[in-house]
């Protein structure tokens, strides 16, 4: 399970500036709406004051904003496979072509289910939903490596049964799964801190604000109190953590093709495998 941060620490070059760049870029627009609109939920509430005409031109605003970090954030990571493939497999890093390869609509279709699997492995981590990479999370892989379609998905059922190193407990698919919850946990760990920091530092701000203030004041202030705009230190946060959730997910993908490449060595006969 070391094995995958090795080899993002050895090419960072290769993928991390592209994955940062781009995660950025995904939320420029989210955080241009939250300066313009500091508190959306308020405007809504307002909506009987407002012109239906403005209100159809805010929700096409928010819809707009949504799809386009939702676009940014899948090409980044569409790159980010790519990338990582190459290097996992031992190949020269090849975006174009890598893409290219990706625009087989045979792939994409075997895609868009496995991606379903996978989401729920990440969404659903702290109830055990990575268990069902045991025998589904090596689609991906082989269905790009491989360009077998849906045929990857019994590919991946069969390298996932493999035992593929010593000393290590259980088959492909179980060390897979388990890396990938272990990630995610980690993940949510320092999202938690880091929520923890900023709440501290908010209530901090807060009470430095209302201090010398008579209680009468504080409340009648409550009553008429309106979102704070998005400042500069919020945007500089909102850039600086974009990166650091997709983490998580980078080390997934990478798991994900070192452990396929692995079973297929073993599945190959290039190496013995190891008994059960």
């Amino acid at each position: 399970m070391l094995a995958p941060l090795q080899l993002l620490y050895r090419e960072l070059r290769h993928w991390l500036p592209m994955v940062v760049v781009l995660s950025m870029l995904s939320v420029v627009p989210e955080t241009v709406l939250a300066t313009v609109v500091p508190d959306p939920l308020a405007m809504m509430s307002g909506g009987a004051d407002l012109d239906p005409g403005v209100m159809l031109s805010a929700l096409a605003a928010f819809l707009g904003v949504a799809a386009a970090k939702m676009l940014v954030q899948l090409v980044t990571l569409m790159i980010a496979f790519v990338v990582l493939a190459d290097l996992t497999a031992g190949r020269t890093p090849n975006v174009w072509a890598g893409m290219a390869r990706l625009g087989s609509w045979r792939l994409q279709g075997a895609w868009i289910v496995a991606g379903m699997f996978e989401q729920i492995a990440i969404s659903l981590w702290f109830l055990g939903g990575g268990a069902v990479l045991i025998p589904l999370g090596l689609v991906t892989t082989a269905a790009y490596e491989e360009a077998s379609g849906f045929a990857a998905f019994k590919r991946s059922n069969e390298l996932g049964r493999l035992h593929v190193t010593a000393g290590t407990f259980g088959p492909a698919g179980t060390r897979l799964a388990v890396g990938v919850t272990l990630a995610f946990a980690f993940g949510f760990l320092c999202d938690s801190l880091i929520g923890l920091a900023s709440c501290a530092g908010s209530i901090f701000s807060m009470s430095s604000a209302l201090e010398g203030q008579s209680m009468e004041s504080i409340l009648a202030g409550a009553g008429s109190a309106v979102a704070p705009a998005h400042t500069g230190f919020d945007t500089a946060m909102d850039l600086l953590l974009a990166p650091l959730a997709l983490l998580p997910t980078i080390y997934m993908m990478t798991l994900q093709q070192i452990t396929y490449w692995q079973a297929r060595t073993v599945a190959d006969g290039k190496v013995p495998g190891i008994p059960n």
